[in-house]
């Protein structure tokens, strides 16, 4: 049997100190992180675990090879518990009014899988002090 104990090594430490920081960011100052490394470290676990920790007020999803402007927006806003509207200005606004009103954390887990557009999307999101986390592996 498994024991579901999580290990907080230094790495997960960081990672937690370094989420906490950009969630503290002032307006105007860049605050968008990028947490990399070899496969097989635990990133995508420690991202996991702390989006799952209620009072980190924290999203997590996974970055897609052929995400779409609306599949991207979609899969936030259901984990941000909005019900995503149709248009992309529609779910532009639904994301930025969910994060107005309750900010979070969002991660975005193999973000090097997805297209630069929609890594400009993210930055437009984080521009509007709406921050973002993205993690890759490289």
């Amino acid at each position: 049997m498994r024991n579901n104990v999580f290990i907080k090594t230094g790495n997960v430490k960081e990672f937690f100190s370094v989420a906490e920081k950009l969630k503290r960011v002032e307006a105007g100052v860049p605050g968008m992180g990028l947490v990399h490394g070899v496969k097989g470290l635990g990133k995508t676990t420690v991202a996991i675990h702390y989006a799952s920790q209620k009072n980190n007020q924290a999203v997590y999803v996974r970055g897609k090879r052929d995400w779409s402007y609306g599949w991207m927006m979609e899969e936030m806003l259901i984990e941000l518990e909005v019900t995503p509207r149709r248009g992309e200005k529609a779910k532009f606004d639904d994301m930025v009014s969910a994060l107005v009103e309750k900010p979070r954390l969002i991660i975005v887990d193999e973000s090097n899988m997805i297209k630069g557009s929609l890594l400009e999307t993210l930055r437009s999101i984080h521009d509007m002090h709406l921050i973002c986390v993205m993690k890759t592996v490289i």
